[in-house]
């Protein structure tokens, strides 16, 4: 298995993933994902800025993510807590979706350790993510791979979301 940045061609394998991730969400109760976003176009648009990334086994797309090292709005504001750096150089983390035929196996914490390698090279110090209340998988993801809670954040249509910081040594 291998990670790399994703290709227009990956586009389909990684829109289903995102789909069955969003049926998860709603056959659970959990509000995520429930407004038609993320979609092709958002997805299209992580590929053009070579923010996508994909897991493969073989030639299939088994996971999907967005990573980058970039400000993001969202993250100016934190409440009911704070984040762990003060600095403004992060790299952050969303939309990470596994086949459900391979969940289970621990491979997205794949993409954690593909970033953490990035930023050793990069000298950046701190990776950022966030996710909705309910999605406790997500939350339990985080805690095992190092992530620390540190507040609420909001998007930009006002969805609250918890906010986690992994400080890299």
């Amino acid at each position: 298995m291998d990670i790399r940045k994703a290709k227009m061609e990956d586009i389909d394998q990684a829109l289903q993933l995102v789909d069955a991730a969003k049926a998860y969400f709603k056959a659970n109760g959990i509000n995520q994902w429930q407004d038609g976003y993320p979609n092709k176009e958002s997805l299209m648009h992580d590929i053009e800025q070579e923010k996508g990334f994909v897991l493969c086994d073989e030639n299939h797309v088994i996971g999907y993510c967005y990573g980058a090292y970039e400000h993001e709005a969202n993250y100016d504001h934190i409440e009911n807590g704070q984040w762990l750096t003060k600095s403004e150089q992060y790299f952050v983390i969303h939309r990470v979706v596994i086949s459900d035929v391979y969940k289970g196996r621990g491979l997205a914490a794949m993409f954690i350790n593909y970033f953490i390698d990035i930023c050793h090279k990069e000298h950046i110090h701190s990776i950022r993510m966030d996710t909705h209340d309910d999605n406790l998988s997500m939350q339990r993801f985080l805690a095992k791979n190092g992530f620390k809670q540190c507040g609420r954040i909001y998007l930009a249509n006002g969805d609250p979301r918890i906010g986690y910081e992994f400080v890299l040594d």
